[in-house]
């Protein structure tokens, strides 16, 4: 059962820590390609790429 439930505490711990982390990473490497070219978006790039 202290196996159980050390999963139970740590995995959605380790979720919401993983979530938080890529939110902000995204939202840093977002501000930096807004600041390095204010008029290209991401999006458009990668559609392109795909065509």
């Amino acid at each position: 059962m202290s196996v159980l439930k050390v999963y139970v505490y740590v995995i959605p711990f380790l979720v919401i820590s993983a979530t938080i982390g890529a939110v902000l990473w995204n939202r840093r490497k977002i501000n930096r390609a807004r600041a390095s070219a204010p008029n290209k978006k991401p999006e458009d790039e990668s559609l392109s790429a795909s065509d």
